[in-house]
């Protein structure tokens, strides 16, 4: 049966000394700033891209940038879950409507005085208290119509797409590629992915077969 030696503290002390030994070689060999750029290995203060190159670097930091955006966003039905929308008010927003009815008919029946912890409050307090509400209400509801009509205006995740706008399909391995148009970037006509590669039409019937599936899945999670 084998046995196992547990490291002694001057074993690790020794490992420890040849680790930092390693280091400190390797940061001796590490070459400066200036070699690197003297090698165009890093850019310089001076250096400037090509006008075509940072068109495309720029347009890329951006689909990445709104990408990132578009699938942190909530979807619809997570929306109408929180009762953001007012398609589906909550328990909370059904209850505060129910209060606010109570609260108005209290005061059209001209009742005196409404009791409530122990304290009475007058007509006049009753009225500010309705006001209050009211404008509460209305913030709440210019809120909620504006987000709605967003939600109503945005763009369908297909005009992105055709736009070239986020990524247009998934490879086999599972990474996005743009398909780009003629009048856009690269050779006119030649469908480009982002390592400048071809894609075939087998890959292309993958990716239908996934975007299926995927807008499947979505329907079913809003119809639930």
């Amino acid at each position: 049966m084998a046995s196992f030696l547990r490291p002694t503290q001057s074993s690790t002390a020794r490992i420890s000394r040849q680790r930092a030994n390693t280091l400190e070689s390797q940061l001796s060999r590490r070459p400066l700033k200036s070699d690197l750029i003297r090698s165009n290995i890093l850019p310089s203060s001076n250096t400037q891209i090509a006008p075509g190159r940072a068109a495309i670097l720029e347009r890329k930091r951006k689909q990445d940038e709104l990408t990132l955006r578009l699938m942190q966003r909530p979807s619809r039905y997570d929306v109408y879950k929180q009762g953001i929308l007012l398609s589906t008010p909550t328990n909370q927003t059904t209850e505060r409507k129910l209060f606010n009815e109570s609260l108005r008919a209290t005061v059209k029946k001209g009742e005196g005085f409404i009791v409530r912890k122990g304290g009475t409050k007058s007509k006049s307090q009753r009225e500010r208290e309705i006001r209050e509400v009211e404008n509460y209400e209305n913030r709440q509801k210019h809120v909620q119509r504006r987000l709605e009509n967003h939600l109503y205006t945005r763009p369908k995740r297909e005009d992105l797409i055709q736009r070239n706008v986020i990524p247009s399909f998934v490879d086999a391995d599972g990474r996005e590629f743009y398909v780009f148009n003629g009048d856009d970037i690269s050779s006119p006509g030649k469908p480009l992915g982002v390592k400048g590669r071809r894609k075939t039409k087998q890959t292309f019937e993958e990716v239908g077969k996934v975007i299926n599936v995927h807008l499947q899945r979505t329907q079913m999670k809003m119809e639930s």
